[in-house]
């Protein structure tokens, strides 16, 4: 059964969706079909090839480092990818409001009588919600992430040093066409 992934449109550098499922229900193959304009899907996967070269080495750095004598290693790296992914994504989070508020107050400092950034991206990301709606009309929620190593903190800590990126938002970027 098809899932929406609930963290990948806040993780994602602009208005994105994921749907997940199980492709012919077999175990441990997870298949996710990424929604969103064509820019912001490119950047979604520059971010996520980068991120995930920086995790899958910070993963085995802290287990060689931190991880206490007698914890299984994948219990330890699976804890430490968690912590490392919630803080990469409210890092990136963070940077998208922050842009939003600087392009909103360059906006109304400039004076201009268009539509706000805001509305912009909430249509955006409606267009965005809806294609992956008529895909995936009955997506359920995922469920919480479970885990039972010790490495989360030190995921949290390492997911701090993470290299992000810069700057997302393109002013006077033009229309794009809708991708997925």
């Amino acid at each position: 059964m098809p899932w929406r992934c609930g963290g990948c449109s806040a993780g994602s550098p602009g208005p994105c969706a994921a749907g997940r499922s199980t492709p012919g229900g077999k175990v441990n193959r997870l298949r996710v079909h990424l929604f969103g304009f064509e820019t912001d899907v490119q950047a979604s996967e520059v971010l996520f090839a980068s991120l995930r070269l920086q995790m899958l080495v910070g993963a085995d750095r802290a287990d060689r480092l931190y991880r206490p004598a007698g914890e299984d290693a994948r219990a330890y790296k699976r804890s430490w990818m968690l912590g490392f992914i919630r803080e990469v994504t409210d890092r990136v989070t963070a940077a998208q409001e922050t842009a939003r508020a600087a392009a909103q107050d360059e906006q109304e400092g400039a004076g201009s009588v268009g539509r706000s950034v805001a509305l912009v991206l909430a249509d955006r990301s409606t267009v965005v919600d809806a294609r992956m709606n008529d895909r995936y009309p009955t997506l359920g929620k995922s469920r919480p992430a479970k885990f039972k190593g010790t490495g989360y903190r030190q995921g949290r800590v390492d997911g701090r040093r993470a290299d992000i990126g810069g700057q997302s938002v393109v002013p006077g970027a033009r229309a794009e066409e809708l991708v997925g």
